[in-house]
């Protein structure tokens, strides 16, 4: 091989080379946009974690406050449950007072 071919060699080489060098720059650039694309949508991703750990502890909050309220009110309704228990003995013993009443008042007369 004499040396022009040597050199047309090292040309075509150099030239193969370069093209490589480009393609390898080119997917370089791809590969640096995909990594940018994923950090923004890990930063979204975090951001929206963080939104709904913030709505989870609100709903946590309402829960509580719920069950507080239902206790409350279950504490109410059993009171005006036993009040209404007392009444309706009060009044049992009223109408037999009254029954008791109407029949003495009779003379013993039925």
């Amino acid at each position: 091989m004499n040396a022009e071919e040597r050199v047309a060699q090292l040309e075509s080489a150099f030239v193969t080379l370069t093209r490589l060098v480009q393609s390898h720059g080119e997917r370089f650039d791809t590969h640096l946009g995909w990594i940018n694309q994923l950090g923004a949508a890990q930063a979204d991703l975090a951001a929206a974690q963080a939104n709904s750990e913030q709505k989870i502890a609100a709903l946590v909050d309402a829960q509580i406050h719920t069950e507080e309220v239902v206790a409350s009110t279950n504490e109410r309704i059993d009171r005006l449950i036993e009040q209404a228990m007392q009444t309706n003995a009060r009044l049992n013993r009223l109408a037999e007072l009254v029954e008791r009443l109407a029949e003495g008042g009779r003379g013993g007369e039925t």
